[in-house]
């Protein structure tokens, strides 16, 4: 009985991971993204969206996605990185980046927790406008401490 819980357990945890491409093929030397050859590969994959990741449920998540914005946003294409930890994902980080059609950034959101949001938050958003990127961040320390910000930030001459 103690062996086919184990096999159990070792073969949901690896059907958990869910990965359709190598993201490790579209990393720049200096360790970004190199968005046209994303878009390239999503196009010529016929897939709605190119994925890598792992999934141990309720303990661990590390997920990458790249896939054509949703219609909510511009017309693009949106990445997200995610990786959460924890009993029941108490602890984790996404970054997500909104795109147009070109690969140039429109938005980013930086969102970084503990214990759920209660013991920490951070949060840090770009979104580039007409007058310069405007820079939101938003921090607490166990609910009570923390910071609200806006800053534009004036394009350089």
């Amino acid at each position: 009985m103690r062996n086919h819980s184990l096999l159990a357990l070792t073969v949901c945890c690896l059907a958990a991971g869910c990965t359709n491409y190598d993201f490790r093929k579209a990393m720049t030397t200096s360790g970004e993204f190199d968005v046209p050859k994303l878009i390239e590969d999503l196009k010529t994959s016929g897939r709605d969206q190119l994925s890598s990741g792992t999934w141990i449920p309720l303990i661990y998540l590390d997920l990458t996605t790249f896939k054509a914005s949703s219609p909510l946003y511009p017309p693009g294409y949106t990445l997200q990185q995610m990786t959460c930890v924890g009993p029941i994902f108490c602890g984790g980080a996404t970054d997500v980046r909104v795109m147009d059609e070109k690969g140039v950034s429109i938005e980013s959101n930086d969102l970084f927790w503990l214990g759920w949001g209660v013991l920490f938050y951070d949060h840090d958003q770009r979104i580039e406008t007409p007058s310069g990127p405007r820079l939101q961040e938003r921090r607490r320390l166990a609910l009570l401490f923390g910071k609200d910000e806006t800053v534009y930030r004036r394009p350089q001459p």
